[in-house]
């Protein structure tokens, strides 16, 4: 069972809130992980400043790969993954 704490009659509604808070250990972290997204989201243009909507002259997949230099066994791997995925 929890152990229930004195309610001090003194204590404005703010100060039981952040009472409260410091005892709720979810709380803390929610709040931690809601200051780095924020934040991600705050710096997003320092971190990726290139243009997510700009087209590349040259035909990249992934990790960097261009089709021409993959091999067939590779060519054929990615084309049946695309597939299923429509499936």
């Amino acid at each position: 069972m929890r152990k229930k704490k004195k309610v001090n009659a003194n204590e404005t509604y703010m100060q039981t809130v952040m009472r409260r808070f410091r005892a709720h250990h979810l709380a803390k972290i929610s709040l931690v992980i809601l200051v780095v997204v924020g934040l991600a989201a705050l710096f997003a243009p320092v971190v990726a400043p290139y243009d997510p909507d700009a087209i590349s002259s040259k035909p990249r997949l992934f990790l960097g790969l261009t089709f021409s230099s993959m091999t067939a066994s590779t060519r054929f791997t990615l084309a049946f993954s695309q597939s299923t995925r429509v499936l």
